[in-house]
C-alpha cells in the first residue's frame, strides 16, 4: 500500500504543479513580414473593458479564466490589421504565435483635395494638434488601472524586475498632473524570479558618481519611479516642462526646437493618421520623434522621441536604437487611445533611459599590518600578486602617516598575496607611531586616519589592476500599461494612496479591490537567458 499511496501523493502533486503552471495562457504577437515581435501591441478581450499590452518580446499572458469562459482576444497595433483569436484556439503548454499583418491603404480611400487648395504641411498638421489637446483629452476625473513595472536590461536579460498592479486617480488635463494625482497600490512585489543587482538597483548618484546618466541629469523625485515615468509624458504634462527637447509644448517648444517631416499614414483600425517625424541636431545632442495624429480632430495617439549624444558611440546590442547617431540618452514612447466619449485616454508610456554603474575594484589591498621587527609594512591583497607587474617596484608604494610621507626603502614579496614594505623610519619613530594608532584603536577610532596606504600600478594574476574602479553601461526601463480604463471616476477619500516621496516598493500601503483578480501582472515570460 505505501508505494501505491506514494504514487498516488506525488501525482497529485504533479497535477497541481501542472495546474499553477497553466494559470495563465501565453502569446506572442509577431509581424508576419518580417517576423520580429509587435511590441507594445494592445490584446483586450472582446466585449470587456480589459486587457494587456504587449512586450518587447511581443508577448503577452491572459489568466485562464478567460479560456475556460471562450473568450476572443481583440489585437490592434498602429500599421497593423486588427486580428481577433477565440482565447481556446491558444495552446495550454506553449506560446502560442500570433502574426499581424501590415495595414494597406485602399486605392478607394483616397482623399480627394479640391483644386488649389494647399496641403496642410506637417508643422501646421502638429500645431493644429497642440492646440486641440484641450479638446481631445479629458477635463473630467477618470482613473486608469494598469501593470506598471521597472527594470534594467543586462545582455538580454531582465534584472531587477519589480512590478505592481496600480490605479491613477487623475482629475483632468485642465489640472497640472503630478500635484493632482493620485495613486492606490492594489499590489507589488520584487520579483526574485529575475536576477537581483543590489548596486544597479540604487539611487542615482551625482555627487560620488557612482550611478550616473552620462551627460544628462535625471531627478529623483523622492526615488519613486513611477513619478519619474509620469512626467515623462509629454502629452499630459503639455502644459509644464515635460523633457528635453519637447519641453513645455502648450508654449510651442516643440515647434520652436525641432524640424518636421510628414511621412507615410498609417491605420489605427480604421481611422487613418497622420505620421509626422521631428528632429534636432546639435554640436552633441540630436533629438528624433514621431506624432501619430488623426485626420479627424488632431488627436495625438502616439509620440516617440529617443535624444542620442554624439560624444558616445556605445550602445547595448539589440535594443533596437539607431547606433550612428551616438548613443541613447533617453527613449519615451506615449500611446493614447479613444475612449467611448471619442475623448484619447492614456494605453501605455515606456520611458528607456541608459545609466552607467560605478564597478568597485576587483583587485585591492585588503589589510595593512605592522612589523615591528623588520620596520615595515606588511600590505595583503585579495588576490594572487601578477609577479612581473612591478609588485616590488618602490615607486608603486605610498605610505603617510598624519598626512607626512614615509620614504620607502625597499619591497619584497613574501607570498602571492602578500607584500613587506620596508620603511626609511628610525625605531624609536616607527615605535611612536605604532603606539599613537594602538592609543587610537583602543578609543575605538579608524587607524587609517593616521595611517594611509596608496599602492598603484600593480596587477593580479587575471590582470586586474589595482584599486581600478570600472564602470559598466545598464538600460534602465519603467512602463505602465493600461489594463482598465474608468471614463468617469471619482477619487476616494479615505485613500490609502501611495507616497510619492518614497520608492513603490518600500514600505507602501497595498488595498486590493474586491475585483482585484480582475486584473494580472504582464510578467516577461521566462525563458532560458533569464
Amino acid at each position: 500500500m505505501k508505494p501505491l499511496y506514494y504514487f498516488t501523493l506525488c501525482l497529485f502533486l504533479f497535477l497541481n504543479g501542472l495546474q499553477a503552471q497553466q494559470e495563465f495562457v501565453r502569446g506572442r504577437v509577431l509581424d508576419s513580414g518580417n517576423g520580429e515581435p509587435v511590441i507594445f501591441a494592445t490584446v483586450r478581450i472582446k466585449g470587456k473593458a480589459i486587457g494587456v499590452i504587449t512586450n518587447r518580446e511581443g508577448d503577452f499572458r491572459v489568466p485562464m479564466k478567460f479560456r475556460e469562459s471562450s473568450d476572443t482576444l481583440a489585437i490592434s497595433s498602429m500599421g497593423y490589421q486588427k486580428r481577433e483569436v477565440p482565447i481556446p484556439d491558444l495552446s495550454l503548454s506553449d506560446i502560442s504565435v500570433i502574426w499581424m499583418q501590415p495595414g494597406v491603404l485602399d486605392l478607394d480611400e483616397a482623399v480627394v483635395t479640391a483644386k488649389g487648395k494647399r496641403r496642410m504641411s506637417a508643422r501646421g498638421i502638429v500645431r493644429r494638434a497642440i492646440r486641440a489637446i484641450p479638446q481631445n483629452y479629458p477635463k473630467h476625473t477618470f482613473s486608469t488601472i494598469g501593470y506598471y513595472r521597472d527594470y534594467q536590461y543586462d545582455k538580454g536579460k531582465y534584472v531587477n524586475l519589480n512590478e505592481a498592479i496600480l490605479e491613477v486617480f487623475d482629475r483632468g488635463f485642465d489640472e497640472m498632473d503630478n500635484p493632482t494625482t493620485k495613486i492606490r497600490i492594489y499590489e507589488h512585489k520584487q520579483n526574485s524570479r529575475f536576477k537581483r543587482d543590489s548596486l544597479a538597483a540604487d539611487r542615482y548618484d551625482y555627487k560620488n558618481h557612482s550611478k550616473v546618466i552620462e551627460n544628462a541629469f535625471l531627478p529623483a523625485n523622492g526615488g519613486n519611479e513611477f513619478v519619474i515615468l509620469s512626467i515623462h509624458d509629454a502629452i499630459r504634462n503639455y502644459r509644464t516642462n515635460a523633457y528635453d527637447f519637447v519641453n513645455n509644448m502648450e508654449k510651442g517648444d516643440l515647434l520652436e526646437n525641432h524640424s518636421f517631416k510628414r511621412g507615410k499614414d498609417v491605420y489605427l483600425g480604421d481611422e487613418s493618421l497622420y505620421v509626422i517625424g521631428c528632429s534636432k541636431n546639435n554640436k552633441d545632442y540630436t533629438a528624433l520623434g514621431k506624432l501619430f495624429i488623426a485626420k479627424g480632430d488632431f488627436g495625438i495617439h502616439k509620440l516617440e522621441y529617443s535624444v542620442y549624444d554624439h560624444r558616445s558611440k556605445k550602445n547595448t546590442p539589440g535594443m533596437g536604437v539607431n547606433d550612428t547617431l551616438g548613443k541613447l540618452v533617453f527613449e519615451v514612447k506615449t500611446e493614447y487611445k479613444s475612449g467611448p466619449d471619442n475623448i484619447l485616454y492614456l494605453n501605455y508610456i515606456s520611458f528607456h533611459n541608459t545609466f552607467l554603474l560605478a564597478i568597485p575594484p576587483k583587485f585591492v589591498v585588503s589589510e595593512v599590518g605592522v612589523n615591528v621587527r623588520g620596520a615595515a609594512l606588511n600590505i595583503y591583497f585579495n588576490n594572487p600578486v601578477q609577479m612581473d607587474s612591478h609588485a616590488e617596484d618602490r615607486k608603486n608604494y605610498t605610505i603617510r602617516f598624519q598626512g607626512k610621507r614615509i620614504k620607502v626603502k625597499e619591497v619584497r614579496i613574501v607570498n602571492d598575496t602578500l607584500s613587506r614594505v620596508h620603511l626609511d623610519m628610525k625605531p624609536k619613530d616607527l615605535n611612536a607611531m605604532i603606539k599613537e594608532m594602538d592609543a587610537l584603536d583602543r578609543r575605538g577610532g579608524q587607524i587609517n586616519t593616521l595611517l594611509q596606504v596608496h599602492v598603484k600600478d600593480i596587477h593580479d594574476v587575471n590582470g586586474n589592476l589595482v584599486n581600478e574602479w570600472t564602470s559598466k553601461a545598464y538600460d534602465q526601463f519603467r512602463e505602465y500599461f493600461v489594463q482598465k480604463n474608468i471614463y468617469f471616476a471619482q477619487i476616494p477619500t479615505d485613500g490609502p494612496f501611495m507616497d510619492k516621496r518614497r520608492p513603490i516598493f518600500e514600505d507602501q500601503p497595498v488595498q486590493k479591490p474586491d475585483d482585484f483578480l480582475d486584473y494580472w501582472m504582464n510578467t516577461p515570460l521566462k525563458t532560458m537567458k533569464n
